[in-house]
């Protein structure tokens, strides 16, 4: 029978309608062009340096270097798996022992004590770290842990900042020091962000008094131009010498999380708060390896129009996170039917496709009338639908 899924999907499961159902099936028809035509639209971004990380270390001696290799692991695993807590799996204890095997490069960069971008640092060296992506994925799957992949969803973020006696929202150009941390803390995480403009519109959508008070109503409301799901939003003030404190709001899909965080340094507060979203975001996005899925997941695709497009639809597929193999079924004029063996669920693999704009959301064609039944085998119906749009 059909089945109406997630995000006004069609899931096929079984034999054709039979008579009972078809007029069911036409009413999640309809259901289904309306939430293809009333989706948001995404934005994501992909994270270049998701297997990088930067330590600073005194000098360039090998106790140093094992110490930094050990600590740019640490920070790789978190920001591919979301999980704050995932280098304490004992696999991950202890390969943090012998990192070197799962390094592919590495770089020094001397550090000046005066150099501005690192302001209260002592001179030594910025060593930065690349890592075998094959390799700390497969370390990742041998645990049991999820692996978010590289392309993401932007999060919008507004901030509002309480300095010198008075209160001012944020951009991305504003010279404070809560957006020089916040871009640490978004390379750290794997977070892209985007600011909002602040033009009159902004300013007549949200005011200071609701993003102070962070009020998801109106905070939600003003963000509808941007076209984006995720967003933070955050107060912040000095509450002594070197520590700031002040409160997050994340919504997500209907959702919203807070947390308070005081008396931290501004580093530690822009961190927790990219924590609290790179949490949730991975939650939804991230794939575990697990083997869960029980038979291929059918895709249709249509406007496949030459060879060119049909490698490119390919090797599209086979790059995403959630897909293991990619099994072409069928040719039909310019539309393509394949099988994905996945992990995870077809909502997951569905979410990651969003993200970017090769693949744009269809529905299935309106269901036809029924037939009488026969001892041929019914031919089974994709579960999802799309467009190739390169």
């Amino acid at each position: 029978m059909w089945q109406h899924g997630v995000l006004g999907i069609f899931v096929v499961r079984g034999q054709e309608m039979t008579r009972l159902s078809w007029g069911l099936g036409v009413r999640l028809w309809v259901t289904a062009l309306l939430c293809v035509i009333a989706a948001p639209t995404l934005q994501a971004a992909e994270i270049k340096n998701l297997y990088q990380a930067r330590v600073m270390v005194p000098d360039q001696g090998r106790e140093s270097r094992a110490q930094a290799f050990s600590q740019a692991l640490a920070q790789v695993v978190i920001k591919v798996t979301g999980q704050i807590d995932a280098p304490a799996r004992e696999g991950v204890r202890i390969a943090m022992q012998k990192p070197d095997v799962l390094v592919s490069r590495y770089d020094y960069r001397k550090i000046n004590a005066g150099d501005s971008d690192q302001a209260n640092r002592q001179p030594g060296f910025m060593l930065d770290v690349s890592f075998n992506r094959v390799a700390v994925n497969k370390l990742l799957h041998d645990n049991r842990l999820p692996l978010w992949g590289d392309n993401r969803p932007e999060t919008l973020i507004w901030v509002a900042s309480e300095e010198h006696g008075g209160r001012q929202m944020l951009g991305a150009e504003s010279p404070s020091t809560v957006v020089t941390a916040l871009q640490n803390a978004s390379d750290q995480w794997g977070v892209p962000l985007l600011y909002p403009l602040l033009d009159v519109e902004d300013s007549l959508s949200l005011s200071m008094a609701e993003l102070w008070g962070l009020f998801p109503a109106p905070v939600v409301q003003a963000s509808g131009r941007y076209g984006v799901d995720p967003v933070l939003a955050m107060r912040v003030y000095s509450s002594g010498p070197g520590k700031v404190s002040g409160r997050v709001m994340f919504t997500f899909r209907g959702q919203v999380f807070n947390e308070d965080i005081n008396d931290v340094t501004m580093d530690m507060f822009t961190s927790r708060a990219l924590s609290l979203v790179a949490s949730r975001l991975a939650a939804f996005y991230a794939i575990l390896s697990d083997g869960s899925s029980e038979y291929p997941l059918r895709l249709q695709v249509n406007a496949v129009n030459d060879v060119h497009d049909y490698a490119g639809l390919l090797r599209y597929l086979e790059n995403l996170t959630a897909v293991r193999t990619v099994m072409p079924v069928r040719v039909k004029g310019d539309t393509l039917t394949l099988d994905l063996v996945i992990d995870g669920s077809p909502e997951q693999v569905d979410a990651e496709i969003s993200l970017d704009r090769n693949l744009a959301r269809a529905y299935p064609a309106w269901p036809a009338t029924p037939q009488e039944p026969s001892m041929v085998e019914p031919i089974r119906r994709p579960d999802l639908y799309y467009v190739w749009q390169k």
